[in-house]
């Protein structure tokens, strides 16, 4: 998180793009002022000397972070339940100027801003006072992109901003966040599951693993030369266009036992190129070795004709027999008793 918090706060890689994969919950928290760093962590002070000119959230008054808020705002992952229902297109886009007080002429300024911020998301001027029932997924999607950018933001966080649309509809906000980043200089914190997606919006990827960051990598760089073991088990996950090697792609599993924490404590280290892995002291060191020698491990295996056809035997014979599960009745608890109070009223 360290890292998370400093780049996206940071003025010399304002720029920059920060996805994280899972665990995005506790995150999101800090960027919300719920979880205080002022705690016994022992790396606390080493990462907050790490700090240039950002800023120290935990520490801001409420006065403070009100109007910090309004540079740092929020895209949804549901499009359907963080919009009002009661409220027209042109009520929830400007609602956020109304907060924060942005335009003193609440009319004909107002309205011309809300205007202005619904073209740039790709939305028409007539469905201004329309309602969001009226609007189909991908549509109430831009509404939320507008609402989040309707402030002016400097760090908009993209909680999976995509995930509920579906892909054809992906490409297209995923194309205008692009746009929008590259015209008003916005810096993106986008939490996603989806591997394939951050590849295409993200400078840097940090993947996450119950709560703890595995790795941190320029985009190119992870996907090039991925080195944890969940890392390779997502990227394995993602699937080939071609139907055919689809069939035949072995998925690399993820066994966190194969981890040996015993001899010293695992950490995020930096082992050169900008790239940032968890492990051991020996596993940081064969990371290295394995950077450095310029062979990417094989995260995609394709299996052939005959190794398929073995894998599908191997699957078969440990398939459980569902004869006695699919002959059993519907609504069989398995117990007379159960089944006889349950014709007893309550």
């Amino acid at each position: 998180v360290e890292h998370g918090i400093k780049n996206g706060m940071s003025n010399s890689i304002r720029e920059e793009k920060l996805a994280v994969e899972c665990g995005y919950t506790m995150l999101m928290r800090y960027f919300d002022n719920k979880l205080y760093i002022d705690s016994p962590e022992p790396d606390f002070e080493k990462y907050e000397a790490m700090r240039d000119d950002g800023i120290d959230l935990a520490r801001l008054e409420y006065d403070e972070m009100r109007k910090l808020r309004r540079d740092m705002q929020l895209i949804f992952q549901d499009p359907y339940s963080s919009l009002n229902p009661r409220m027209s297109v042109g009520q929830i886009i400007s609602e956020g100027m109304v907060a924060h007080d942005m335009i003193h002429n609440k009319g004909e300024r107002m309205q011309e801003r809300v205007l202005e911020v619904m073209e740039e998301c790709g939305l028409a001027p007539y469905f201004l006072h329309r309602f969001p029932h009226q609007f189909s997924g991908g549509q109430r999607q831009r509404i939320g992109i507008a609402r989040a950018l309707a402030t002016n933001p400097k760090f908009v966080v993209c909680d999976e901003a995509v995930s509920a649309l579906d892909v054809s509809i992906q490409a297209q906000i995923i194309n205008l966040l692009q746009d929008l980043k590259d015209k008003q200089d916005l810096t993106y914190l986008f939490i996603t599951h989806d591997l394939s997606v951050v590849k295409y919006i993200s400078d840097r990827i940090g993947v996450m693993y119950f709560g703890k960051m595995v790795e941190l990598a320029d985009s190119d760089e992870l996907f090039k030369n991925p080195l944890h073991p969940y890392t390779r088990s997502l990227i394995s996950a993602i699937p080939i266009p071609d139907p055919e090697l689809e069939k035949r792609k072995k998925l690399f599993a993820y066994d966190p036992s194969v981890h040996d924490y015993s001899e010293s404590k695992p950490s995020l280290q930096d082992i050169g190129h900008g790239h940032y892995v968890f492990g051991s002291d020996s596993e940081i060191e064969e990371y290295k070795r394995i950077r450095e020698s310029g062979t990417p491990l094989k995260s995609i295996t394709i299996l052939t004709d005959e190794e398929k056809a073995a894998e599908l035997s191997r699957v078969k014979n440990d398939e459980i027999d569902e004869t006695e599960i699919l002959n059993a009745p519907l609504h069989d608890t398995g117990n007379f008793l159960y089944s006889l109070a349950s014709f007893i009223p309550v």
